[in-house]
């Protein structure tokens, strides 16, 4: 019996000895972990309802202003016909950044507009041939390239059409163009075309969507043309 309350005494003391080591160990680990609060549940408003919002664009910084581009069309004097045949009319467009903003991606369009000299044909102005000078990569070379002319519809609208291409245009720059023109062999077959007038235009554009850096609906530059046929 001696014997056996010795073995009890030491499963006692290796208990207690299991304890304290157990303990140790817990709060050794409690230390080690960080401790974080977090709010309950009664403290957390309850939803009652959640609207959708679709992903806006995040903002670039770049805010082109209006108004801050010129443009002047010069070499169609106000004498000067479109009939057929006809030699080439050439012109040159110059644009100019008024301000000390530098403007990204933007894209000249000529567009002819309406015209009296086709009440046959809503007012649309005869069908152009328009052909833009590219420089060459020697000095004083180049070619005269074909672009696509736009028009101005019986709803005083136009469609894109790619011309000139995207440029940029940094602060107070000046970019020219040299273009010229001629009506084409299309209104030999153009029915109700009498002398009349219309006009040539210049919208200068933001891409990507085409908007419009004037205030007004009017163009940024426009020049009075004279139609003669007969």
């Amino acid at each position: 019996m001696a014997g056996l309350s010795v073995i009890r005494r030491s499963a006692v003391a290796m208990a207690g000895v299991g304890l304290a080591f157990g303990a140790l160990t817990a709060c050794t680990s409690e230390q080690a972990l960080p401790k974080v609060d977090f709010p309950s549940a009664s403290a957390v408003a309850p939803i009652v309802g959640q609207q959708p919002v679709s992903a806006a664009p995040t903002y670039t910084g770049y805010a082109p202003p209006f108004n801050a581009i010129t443009v002047q069309i010069v070499g169609v004097a106000a004498t000067a016909k479109l009939s057929y045949p006809m030699a080439w009319l050439t012109f040159t467009v110059t644009i100019t950044n008024t301000s000390g903003f530098a403007f990204q991606g933007i894209d000249p369009l000529l567009v002819f507009g309406q015209c009296t000299c086709s009440p046959a044909n809503y007012h649309i102005a005869p069908g152009a041939a328009l052909q833009l000078w590219t420089t060459g990569t020697g000095t004083g070379t180049g070619v005269w390239k074909s672009i696509q002319p736009s028009d101005l519809d019986s709803k005083q609208t136009f469609k894109y059409t790619g011309q000139v291409g995207s440029i940029n245009l940094g602060p107070k720059a000046v970019v020219t163009y040299k273009y010229r023109m001629e009506l084409g062999r299309t209104v030999l077959k153009a029915i109700g075309l009498v002398n009349g007038t219309g006009s040539l235009n210049m919208y200068i554009l933001q891409l990507p969507k085409h908007t419009r850096l004037s205030t007004g609906l009017g163009p940024e530059a426009s020049v009075p043309l004279t139609y003669a046929f007969g």
